[in-house]
């Protein structure tokens, strides 16, 4: 895979996002199934993501299960997809939560990072419905933006993209 470049989404008017020919797609749209149903995630998991230091010391404390099963009903997506998107199966959910287990710190602070993006395309973009749209849509030319949310560094690049459009850049 060819290395992400590291652009500031202040200095830079271009994509942050790599080309299609520069990445495989790890999630396919496809799995994307939403009924449009989400509601809003405004005032909810604050404690979780009110910073990125705050994001690091819960997933070191532990997130529960409750979170997980929270936000995937919040955000209208099937558990299984949100499972792949942080990289452990609905199964191991499920089997955590029967034996009040938390989440690994990494899968944990992966989940965060998600709430937290989802959160920020609300803000941006007006509601959970349109991030969902704009998330499953190719940006100028690039993948679908739900292709990066698998890694931690992808979802960055993400929030770079919504940074742009709220600085005025095109995408």
């Amino acid at each position: 895979m060819t290395s992400i470049p590291n652009n500031s989404p202040k200095g830079n008017k271009k994509s942050v996002l790599p080309s299609q020919s520069n990445i495989t797609h790890p999630t396919s749209e496809t799995t994307w199934h939403h009924n449009g149903h989400a509601t809003s995630l405004e005032g909810k998991f604050e404690k979780y993501i009110a910073q990125p230091r705050t994001i690091v010391s819960m997933a070191l404390k532990g997130v529960k299960t409750d979170v997980f099963y929270a936000f995937a009903r919040i955000i209208d997506v099937p558990d299984k997809l949100l499972a792949d998107l942080i990289n452990t199966s609905s199964k191991t959910i499920s089997n955590y939560r029967e034996t009040n287990k938390a989440l690994e710190p990494v899968k944990g602070e992966h989940l965060l990072k998600l709430i937290a993006l989802f959160r920020k395309g609300e803000e941006v973009l007006g509601n959970l419905n349109e991030f969902h749209g704009w998330l499953t849509k190719p940006q100028a030319g690039q993948i679908v933006p739900i292709a990066y949310l698998v890694t931690p560094g992808g979802i960055d690049l993400v929030a770079e993209e919504l940074d742009r459009i709220t600085h005025g850049y095109a995408i």
